[in-house]
């Protein structure tokens, strides 16, 4: 078998796991969506938009340790270094009980002024306490379920994470139907699905890295936290936070404008926009998380060669898989807004426009996203934080120009209009990347070749 059919081999053993994980955990979001639409109605969707900006940050603090964590573990193990991953393996848990406990703190005390700045009152803002409040106190959970099943799949162990996130994603529909419709609990019924689920989540986790019988676990010295380490995590791992933190300001402004220019069906309409982008985007962040590992991995090995054939790949079937989602909304887009709410005429009709006009250029977001984790796999951190920063920062103008010009359409397309700028940006710095990888293969290359001449 050739080394291409080899990576290849390898890349699809990573990624199909990653994906059936990534998407079996958005469940979670989209199963609360469907439970609440159906049995709460428009305004409870609006209430869960309006409280996705805070839970967005702490989702995105536990991405960054665990893409940090994982990626800085498995170039670890690339090296040989097995004692060191399992130490940056232990940091990212310890590191993840402490943030964690801290955000929950931090939200519980500012959470209530940005529902307000939002725009939220009266049923939608008690709606979205009653939500957060549960979120809140249990924000180190919230994080663990989403860092440590990445911290899992670069221990060599992708179908166990998909396993470990899939009974998470189970158990979380069986408590949905349970609170939410059998003991009519509502926003709180939704909220403690999803904190018990991923208390499972979290605890199965752990016990892969301190139970068993394995040569390497994590023991208690790999607890300890060192500054060094730590900085060194967040830091590869940062423009997930940014990335989440422009996800949570994107909505927060929209649902702000939407309530300003029309109503609150129009935020509920975007809550079932940002459940079927969020399905993608959980697709494609399984593309890439399953090749994170092994371009970490082959960099750390110093395989260049390896690293570009996944990264090939990684873009394909991010940008691919972007195009046939969009195409398929655009053709099923009655049945899939029907799924989250069928008697609510507005509602839908406002859904049905906000699909089309919103995810046209769904594909260009797959660019991006996968653009940033293929530098973080290199240990480029502060690129990646820059593509995520430059993310935020074009698309304020259009979001703030368009909606006055161009009404409810201009707030629907200034997210994917500006995105087209920001792509040919990202492909600018994958190019520049693309021939320093180029030219580290033509060393290794003489390299070996003097060292065949010299023997």
């Amino acid at each position: 078998m050739s080394s291409k059919s080899i990576i290849r081999k390898k890349f699809m053993g990573y990624v199909i796991p990653s994906v059936v994980a990534m998407i079996v955990s958005g469940l979670y979001q989209v199963i609360d969506g469907y439970f609440i639409g159906q049995y709460v109605g428009a305004e409870g969707l609006a209430a869960i938009n309006l409280s996705w900006p805070i839970i967005g940050i702490i989702y995105g603090l536990g991405m960054m340790i665990g893409i940090g964590g994982g990626a800085l573990s498995s170039m670890s193990k690339g090296e040989g270094n097995t004692s060191l991953a399992y130490l940056q393996i232990g940091n990212s848990i310890s590191i993840i009980l402490w943030l964690g406990l801290v955000v929950g703190l931090a939200s519980f005390l500012l959470g209530n002024g940005l529902l307000i700045i939002q725009g939220a009152e009266g049923t939608t803002l008690s709606l979205s306490k009653e939500y957060l409040l549960v979120i809140y106190l249990a924000a180190p959970i919230c994080m663990g379920g989403v860092a440590l099943p990445f911290l899992v799949r670069n221990d060599n162990s992708p179908v166990k994470a998909t396993f470990i996130i899939g009974i998470g994603a189970l158990l979380n529909v069986l408590l949905d139907w349970f609170l939410v419709v059998h003991l009519n609990m509502a926003m709180t019924g939704a909220a403690l699905a999803t904190v018990i689920s991923q208390s499972v989540v979290v605890i199965i986790s752990l016990a892969h890295f301190f139970a068993g019988s394995r040569e390497f676990r994590v023991v208690a010295k790999h607890l300890k936290v060192k500054f060094e380490l730590a900085k060194e995590i967040c830091s590869i791992g940062f423009s997930s936070v940014i990335m989440y933190a422009y996800i949570s300001f994107v909505v927060a402004v929209h649902n702000y404008l939407f309530l300003h220019y029309t109503s609150p069906v129009y935020v509920g309409a975007y809550a079932i926009v940002g459940y079927v982008t969020s399905l993608y985007f959980l697709f494609a962040e399984g593309i890439v998380s399953g090749a994170q590992p092994l371009i970490s991995y082959e960099f750390g090995r110093k395989k260049i060669e390896n690293v570009k054939s996944v990264v090939k790949y990684m873009f394909s079937f991010s940008i691919g898989s972007g195009l046939i989602v969009t195409a398929f909304i655009y053709i099923w887009t009655d049945p899939v807004v029907n799924f989250f709410n069928s008697t609510d005429s507005a509602l839908n009709e406002a859904a049905n426009l906000g699909l089309k006009l919103h995810l046209f250029a769904l594909c260009l977001d797959g660019l991006i996203f996968a653009a940033g984790v293929f530098f973080q796999s290199l240990g480029n951190g502060n690129r990646a934080s820059l593509i995520a920063t430059l993310n935020m920062v074009i698309q304020i103008p259009f979001i703030f120009v368009l909606p006055p010009i161009f009404g409810k359409e201009g707030i629907w397309l200034a997210v994917p209009i500006s995105n087209i700028f920001l792509s040919v940006i990202a492909i600018y710095f994958i190019y520049n990347e693309w021939k320093k990888l180029k030219e580290m293969v033509e060393t290794e290359s003489k390299v070996k070749l003097d060292e065949s001449l010299a023997s």
